[in-house]
């Protein structure tokens, strides 16, 4: 795998607004809770290099019309 994001990003005093990119999401209904205070949000993103050989090891099933898989 090969890393190709690792930030961190400092919480926005009372914005109540998380942006990343062109990204944003009201998060004003999941900070309400006094006792509770974020640092930031850490970002990390991988991915798996072209013509790597890899195991997968799970199931799919499309039994509901969609495509579903569950592994350990």
């Amino acid at each position: 795998m090969t890393s190709v994001v690792n930030e961190f990003q400092p919480e926005q005093p009372r914005g109540e607004m998380l942006s990343f990119g062109g990204f944003s999401l009201d998060i004003s209904r999941y900070t309400r809770q006094a006792s509770r205070r974020t640092l930031g949000y850490r970002y990390r993103e991988t991915v798996l290099p072209l013509e790597r050989h890899v195991l997968v090891v799970g199931t799919v099933s499309d039994e509901t019309n969609t495509l579903e898989s569950s592994g350990n």
